[in-house]
């Protein structure tokens, strides 16, 4: 690594006493010798989680041993008049270089401190989290480093670059595997949003609740809104929605226009609120889709045109069986024959564990259920009452078609 000047290079060097003499390394290998528990190379697999956890212990490290790189990448003791072959405490300070302290990590401080190679990760994730934010970034991990199992903590990190932003995978493993490999990349760059209109047609069971209910935001950010009539504006004209009222002849929808490209770091979420107005009130599981069909027509970054549906979200409802309620004036019995010992307290009401209100020779009948507004669509993300339901509608670069789901909206 350098110092963003273009003056220096740098790497920490470690030191090797295996086979009975010592050497000075700044290589790959160090970090079987910081490391020497192979598991540590899958925390690789979750970069961000491995760059949180580590870097600030990295950074203080190479603060502390790095020293500048000259192209020499090994230092044997016995080619440089060092006394060697004690396997600890070796004096290098005959090598001007590591006169210094902590010019270098000795073989005793090893596990406890950063290789070389982990330094090299760390600054690659560094610099891969400012390319992202600017840039389309892609990354292709060599699948013999993984087959050979030499080098697992590159081809780890390298493949999961994506945690930290844009796009990372890996080459295949054959020649005949090639074709297509670039999918998915094609995906990010030709299908960038350039402009684009969604159409959405609400299910036949739900209305729209109110105009006042659409919002947007750009990047997580709240876009301003104004409402004129039935079009809503947001950011000055950059988003217009306008909804279509439902007639004779066409069903209730609302066109959602998106005038300016779609930033990869900027995704869309436009949201509004249905309600229910067609719930069956026979017992039994229904099921009802929000929304009846909604595409987006876009033109991409390079002009090209296409259209792409969204997944229709459903909601699940249950309207349960409900208790009969008993008749309050029952036809009594035309030819009682009365019980010569009914066993009946001649002083109800005495006894302390009897309600002194309610007749003991009479069942208090539970009120009815009611149908019930409970949801098991796996779409909602909470167990309030069904009636109102926000929809999401998502639409990101490199995401054509985006995502729509739901959200229930809890009652006031």
């Amino acid at each position: 690594w350098g110092d963003g000047q273009g003056n220096n290079i740098f790497s920490i060097y470690s030191e090797n006493t295996s086979n009975g003499e010592e050497n000075l390394y700044a290589s790959h290998e160090t970090i079987d010798w910081h490391h020497p528990d192979a598991s540590y190379y899958d925390e690789f697999t979750d970069l961000l989680n491995w760059y949180n956890t580590n870097s600030a212990d990295i950074a203080a490290d190479m603060q502390t041993y790095q020293n500048t790189y000259d192209h020499t990448g090994q230092y044997k003791a016995n080619a440089y008049g060092v006394t060697s072959g004690q396997g600890s405490n070796t004096d290098w300070s005959v090598i001007p270089k590591f006169a210094a302290a902590n010019s270098y990590v000795s073989a005793e401080d090893e596990e406890n401190t950063a290789s070389a190679a982990d330094a090299a990760i760390y600054m690659v994730a560094r610099e891969w989290i400012q390319i992202a934010q600017k840039y389309n970034a892609y990354a292709y991990a060599d699948p013999r480093y993984q087959s050979q199992g030499k080098y697992t903590w590159a081809y780890n990190a390298i493949s999961n670059l994506s945690d930290l932003g844009d796009f990372s995978s890996v080459i295949p493993a054959t020649v005949d595997q090639y074709d297509g490999m670039f999918d998915a990349v094609k995906s990010t760059v030709l299908y960038d949003i350039n402009q684009g209109t969604v159409k959405d047609v609400i299910g036949d069971a739900f209305d729209l609740t109110d105009l006042s209910s659409f919002a947007l935001t750009v990047g997580g950010v709240a876009a301003t809104k104004e409402v004129n009539g039935n079009t809503i504006t947001f950011n000055g004209g950059d988003y217009v929605v306008t909804y279509y009222p439902a007639t004779e002849d066409q069903a209730e929808y609302f066109t959602w226009e998106i005038k300016v490209p779609v930033e990869s770091t900027d995704s869309l979420q436009l949201t509004y609120t249905l309600t229910l107005v067609d719930k069956s009130t026979v017992p039994g599981d229904y099921t009802e889709p929000t929304n009846e069909e909604a595409v987006l027509d876009y033109t991409s970054t390079t002009g090209e045109t296409g259209e792409e549906p969204f997944p229709v979200p459903e909601v699940t409802y249950t309207v349960p069986e409900t208790d009969p309620t008993p008749d309050p004036d029952p036809d009594p019995d035309p030819d009682p024959t009365p019980d010569p010992d009914p066993g009946v307290d001649p002083n109800p009401g005495t006894d302390p564990d009897t309600d002194p209100d309610t007749d003991p020779g009479t069942e208090t009948p539970s009120a009815p259920s009611q149908p019930s507004d409970s949801t098991t669509s796996p779409q909602t993300d909470d167990n309030a009452p069904l009636g109102l339901l926000t929809v999401v509608v998502l639409v990101s670069a490199g995401a054509l078609g985006g995502l729509m789901v739901l959200r229930k909206s809890r009652k006031s």
